[in-house]
């Protein structure tokens, strides 16, 4: 068991790779032998909509860690339950030894019907509760610069005062935004920063400029691509990243190009690479 602040400051400045990783929806799949085969330092299991064939968030990161021995996280979203609903699946978890959690709003078009009503958790409440129940989660937020970087600061600044002990910073290709946002005072935590892998025919998470959406549409490598924006990430200090594999419409994912973004750089007990 590790919590992702003792992964990160264990690692010495050297790469470290929280990978978003989903079960599909076909219960015949292999999804634990694909995330064995990915070569994370860590799992961050998304909250999805709920299917019949699919395992709840806090199901599948229990599955991963004891299948696969890498540490997970997974992601509690705050608007599709009740108070006491939420403090049901802490409880849960609780009781299947996770301790890394992501908490979100949670969005409105993801098929989550919003039930609960005005008895439910702000993201910074929900933050606030898990760190009142005696250290046993290790807490993270999330961040989006699209929505403005001093906006997004400010609000960062919050969550680290509710008892955010990490960050999630959504994709994104501006470089210059996150050097703007590293700038900001008061966020001296662990920031896993956003790196989608893209592919011919993929969603995209973030505006893709131009250039860069041609050159995959013309085929350059996905994997390539997001290398030479870690690069850049690197350059600016940043060794923490969420990486993100090619999903397809449907849902179809590539973790293999998301493995060999991983294995193109030295993590873990290695060294960082030369930028």
């Amino acid at each position: 068991m590790a919590r992702v602040t003792d992964i990160v400051s264990r690692s010495r400045e050297k790469p470290v790779f929280m990978c978003d990783f989903s079960s599909p929806r076909d219960p015949t799949a292999d999804w634990l032998g694909e995330a064995r085969n990915l070569n994370a330092d860590l799992f961050c299991v998304p909250h999805l909509a709920p299917h019949p064939t699919r395992p709840d968030a806090i199901t599948a990161a229990h599955l991963i860690r004891d299948n696969v021995g890498t540490e997970v996280v997974f992601n509690l979203a705050a608007r599709d339950a009740s108070k006491s609903e939420v403090r049901d699946r802490l409880n849960n978890a609780r009781r299947l030894g996770l301790e890394n959690v992501v908490v979100l709003q949670g969005d409105a078009n993801r098929g989550v019907a919003d039930a609960a009503g005005t008895d439910r958790f702000k993201p910074t409440e929900l933050i606030a509760e898990l760190k009142g129940l005696g250290g046993d989660f290790c807490v993270g937020a999330v961040a989006d610069l699209a929505n403005g970087v001093e906006k997004e600061a400010d609000l960062c600044r919050l969550k680290v005062d509710a008892g955010a002990d990490f960050f999630l910073v959504q994709p994104t290709f501006d470089i210059e935004a996150v050097e703007r946002f590293l700038a900001n005072p008061g966020l001296a935590v662990p920031m896993f920063f956003g790196v989608q892998v893209l592919a011919r025919g993929g969603i995209a998470f973030a505006p893709v400029p131009e250039p860069l959406r041609l050159q995959i549409e013309r085929g350059r490598s996905g994997a390539d691509a997001a290398e030479e924006t870690m690069r850049r990430f690197l350059r600016l200090g940043v060794y923490n990243f969420y990486l993100i594999a090619p999903i397809y419409p449907g849902g179809a994912r590539d973790y293999g190009l998301a493995r060999q973004v991983i294995d193109s750089f030295e993590h873990g007990a290695g060294s960082a690479p030369s930028v």
